[in-house]
């Protein structure tokens, strides 16, 4: 009797990837949080974002890189209802020191959302039409996903926090990262990721700048 229950489970947790948990349970409380990491060495800002998502998959999370017009570096799910976005910024403070700055806020996903919205619909139909008892099944169901998703946003949110405090200027595995030697004319503050063309141009970003200076001039 018990062995399509194992079944079932064995499957949600190594197998029907989409609905497979990612990484261990562990709970953090699923609001917006930041972070900042203060780093000795140099790097690239994309090298940050990089070693964090390397970190983040190496622990189980599903995670995703955002587009170049995605106000997000990355997405994190640990849950099929629930996840995590991360931001990151860095800040330059010369001879070669910066700090990393995060921003991880929760977020549920499409699934979730629409499969609520569904058993809703349902649950208002069976009411409508004087039966109860379905009802009420159909509301626990929703419950029950409700409380699946903001299991996966807490999950992500502790792991996404548990690898930030990992990132502490080193590189992967505690192995110190390529000394580069930092720009003379950095800019105040460096966005994490910045588009192709700007990347490929840099005098097409001074260009830009002293475009608005002579226009407040």
């Amino acid at each position: 009797m018990l062995q399509p229950a194992a079944r079932l489970i064995g499957r949600l947790r190594y197998g029907l990837t989409p609905w497979r948990r990612r990484g261990e349970l562990v709970f953090a409380m699923p609001w917006p949080r930041r972070r900042q990491i203060w780093s000795e060495r140099w790097r690239d800002p994309q090298a940050w974002v990089e070693q964090l998502q390397d970190g983040l998959a190496a622990a189980g999370g599903f995670v995703r890189s955002g587009g170049p017009f995605d106000r997000w570096d990355l997405d994190l799910r640990a849950g099929a209802f629930g996840g995590v976005k991360i931001r990151t910024a860095v800040e330059e403070h010369g001879d070669g020191r910066q700090m990393l700055l995060a921003r991880v806020w929760p977020r549920t996903t499409t699934t979730g959302r629409l499969v609520v919205l569904v058993l809703v619909l349902l649950a208002l139909v069976a009411v409508w039409q004087g039966e109860p008892a379905i009802a009420i099944a159909i509301g626990i169901g929703a419950i029950l996903m409700v409380t699946f998703g903001l299991e996966g946003m807490a999950t992500a949110t502790q792991l996404a926090l548990a690898e930030l405090e990992t990132l502490d200027g080193e590189g992967p595995d505690g192995a110190a990262p390529e000394i580069v030697e930092a720009p003379i004319a950095a800019p105040p503050q460096t966005l994490s990721r910045l588009p192709e063309a700007s990347r490929r141009e840099p005098n097409l970003v001074r260009q830009v700048f002293h475009g608005h200076e002579e226009e407040r001039r």
